[in-house]
């Protein structure tokens, strides 16, 4: 039917630096999981940001080495 056609989509996230919305997002993701002290949900929420920033960069290193696959010399 479609003789062997593929077709690959690669999607760009982008994560515009906010530091105040970030903090709002992962307090409420937080809150709603979550019920313990204050100090507790501290932590918690900088882990969350902590595992942001690992997910930021790996995807920057992956769509990198993607573009680096796609325009060698």
């Amino acid at each position: 039917m479609f003789d062997g056609v593929r077709f690959d989509l690669i999607f760009l996230m982008l994560d515009p630096e906010d530091e105040l919305f970030d903090r709002k997002l992962a307090s409420h993701l937080v809150s709603l999981y979550y019920k313990g002290s204050e100090q507790e949900e501290q932590e918690l929420l900088v882990r969350l940001c902590v595992v942001e920033l690992v997910v930021v960069v790996v995807v920057v290193v992956v769509v990198h080495f993607i573009f680096s696959c796609f325009y060698r010399n």
